[in-house]
């Protein structure tokens, strides 16, 4: 009877001894055999690929020359042959993890990540040797003590021959209670205590060279003398006469008493304090005539003229040197020159110029009006100012032949001049504009004009003829004569900014900005299902958008699916990479396509500050590897 029996997960039937009918059949004796040639380790080795775990129990072991490991790339010599990424790990003590050993990028040996120091590193210390008067060593090796010449701990009192301090501020802080005491106690008969007081806040000390400010309020034990910048005395009588003393360097001294009212200070002679006295001396002063000035002495009036000073409030005028009743001036003679006159009869303040008879102001108390005979600020004809309601003033050229209301001109090589419109208040709705109007509805532009002599001007305000539009426009003296628009808004705030009329570009920073990076070389991308950057590009703060393309070359690889995208962080990673945002997949039409590209088309982002990102790319591919090439482009829309 035949004795069934499992090899390699197949079974078979072994004959007994005369049995029959074995040889053919599912599970004959031949197939058994030829399953043994070709299902057991052989001594001429080969391939022996196991479809689980050998366990060899618990009593014996393997014995070979060497082990290597599967991973391509294995050490050629040793017992334990392996990869540079392959590791040896046990089980921690907790169990709640391995400790691993292996190898870095630079071949050094790590224990869970940390370099393992070697002799050949120069990472751990063999031997110690202290230095005299800093850091004592007790022993080169071994058990080390490390000591210093005395303690050096909060609490210690170290002793220092001599100190150098280098820092430009702060180089010596003392003590906790703000009061500082600097202490040479020996020899002990003649120990000094310094204490520097607190003050209640930051203060310098003075020296005796040099030029300092001293703040605040000193108290001296005795006055300062004079020869170091003192009185020589504690305290002087209130509101009394301070005098030198006795001699050059003497003590300041006081006139006695304070003196009563009337009397003057009069000198007592060479060598003695002068006093309070009477006044000496005869005579009045001249009254003079009624309503002129007049000086003592003499009798004569300060002025003379036609009509005398009188009291305020009569008709007559207060102050006249020549002139005739009822336009009174002040002037050198009987002409008009250089005159300023005070008109009863018209209400008015007159300045008259030099040599004719002109009102370069005349100013009327009754209308408030100014006027002018002359062209002071090239008005052509008669300029006034009028007082329009309580807060403005108006400007009235009517009549005038020039087309300029207000001109001024200056040839200052290095300052400037400016016409400046303030509201100083802080409340409500306060303002300051300058309006410009004009009442025809078809023609007549109300605008500024901005202008460099012989060269750009730009005209910025509403062109009548052309519906009313805001208009900033280049080579024109109004915004209905300029031949370039550069700014246009109309009435419903739709606006239209000129764009470059040639292949410049446009200026860091503002609209129409296009940064782009590119690779163009086709480069190997990272291993298999790990994520790698094809380029990168840093934008500054605004509003952006950015897209970008990918295009994929297998270069022999067998490519099953890939991922480009935008994002934020560098090397493998796909933080920003979004679907529907930043995301593309590529699905090759087959897994060795020649190439394919994929794109992140326009996408917008707005950035507070600076951002880089970065373009990119994660194959799942077995062979090549596949290279991948790009670019990333971005434009600025505000």
């Amino acid at each position: 009877m035949s004795t069934p029996i499992t090899f390699n997960g197949v079974s078979y039937s072994v004959p007994a001894y005369n049995d029959t009918g074995y040889a053919q059949g599912a599970g004959n004796l031949s197939s058994y055999l030829i399953a043994i040639s070709t299902g057991t380790l052989q001594q001429s080795g080969g391939t022996f690929a196991l479809t689980a775990d050998a366990n060899f129990g618990t009593n014996f072991g393997l014995v070979a020359k060497y082990f290597k490991s599967v991973t391509a790339g294995i050490a050629d010599a040793g017992v334990i042959r392996l990869a540079k990424t392959d590791l040896i790990e046990w089980r921690n003590n907790g169990g709640s993890g391995n400790n691993i050993l292996g190898v870095d990028t630079s071949n050094n040996l790590e224990w869970n990540g940390n370099d393992v120091l070697t002799g050949s590193s120069g990472g751990y210390v063999s031997s110690i040797t202290g230095t005299a008067n800093q850091v004592i060593a007790s022993a080169a090796t071994g058990a080390v003590t490390l000591s210093t010449p005395q303690d050096i701990a909060l609490a210690s009192s170290p002793t220092f021959a001599a100190e150098t301090l280098t820092n430009t501020s702060n180089q010596l802080v003392l003590g906790t209670t703000r009061t500082v005491t600097l202490n040479a106690p020996t020899p002990a008969s003649v120990s000094r205590i310094v204490t520097i007081p607190d003050l209640s806040n930051a203060y310098s000390v003075v020296g005796t060279e040099g030029t300092q400010t001293i703040n605040g309020t000193k108290t001296f034990s005795t006055p300062l003398t004079v020869p170091s910048g003192g009185t020589g005395v504690g305290t002087f009588t209130a509101y009394s006469v301070i005098l030198a003393g006795t001699t050059a360097t003497g003590a300041f001294q006081n006139v006695v008493g304070l003196g009563a009212s009337g009397q003057v200070l009069t000198s007592n002679g060479a060598g003695v304090i002068p006093s309070w006295q009477n006044a000496a001396g005869t005579g009045t002063v001249n009254s003079g005539t009624a309503g002129q000035l007049a000086y003592y002495a003499t009798s004569t009036n300060v002025v003379s003229g036609n009509t005398a000073i009188t009291t305020a409030g009569t008709t007559t005028p207060i102050l006249n040197v020549t002139g005739s009743a009822g336009a009174q001036y002040l002037a050198t003679s009987t002409s008009y020159q250089g005159q300023l006159a005070i008109s009863e009869a018209g209400a008015s303040l007159l300045l008259r110029d030099v040599t004719t008879p002109r009102e370069i102001i005349n100013y009327n108390f009754t209308t408030h009006a100014v006027t002018t005979d002359v062209n002071p600020w090239t008005f052509s004809g008669v300029a006034t100012f009028a007082a329009k309601d309580t807060h403005s003033l108006g400007l009235d050229i009517t009549g005038h032949t020039s087309n300029r209301a207000l001109n001024a001109s200056t040839s200052l090589a290095s300052n400037s001049y400016e016409m400046l419109l303030l509201n100083s208040s802080t409340t409500g709705a306060a303002g300051a504009y300058f309006h410009a109007s004009v009442d025809s509805s078809s023609t007549g532009d109300p605008f500024t004009l901005y202008q460099i002599t012989g060269s750009n001007r730009f005209a910025v305000g509403i062109d009548n003829s052309d519906s009313d539009k805001l208009k900033i426009t280049h080579n024109g003296d109004t915004p209905s004569a300029g031949t370039e628009d550069v700014v246009i808004s109309n009435a419903t705030g739709a606006v239209a900014i000129r764009g470059s009329s040639t292949n410049d570009s446009a200026t860091a920073g503002f609209y129409g900005e296009v940064l782009e990076a590119t690779q163009t070389t086709f480069t190997n991308t990272p291993a298999t299902g790990v994520v790698g950057d094809v380029t990168s590009l840093t934008l500054s703060a605004g509003d952006w958008l950015v897209t970008g393309m990918v295009t994929l070359k297998n270069n022999g690889a067998t490519v099953t699916n890939w991922i480009m995208g935008i994002g934020t962080v560098t090397g493998n990673n796909l933080t920003g990479v979004t679907d529907g945002t930043t995301r593309a997949d590529g699905v090759p039409t087959s897994a060795t396509s020649t190439q394919m590209t994929v794109s992140v088309p326009s996408w917008h982002t707005q950035l507070s500050g600076s951002t880089t990102y970065y373009l990119k790319v994660d194959a799942a591919f077995t062979g090549g590897p596949p290279q991948a090439a790009g670019r990333i482009t971005a434009v600025r829309i505000r």
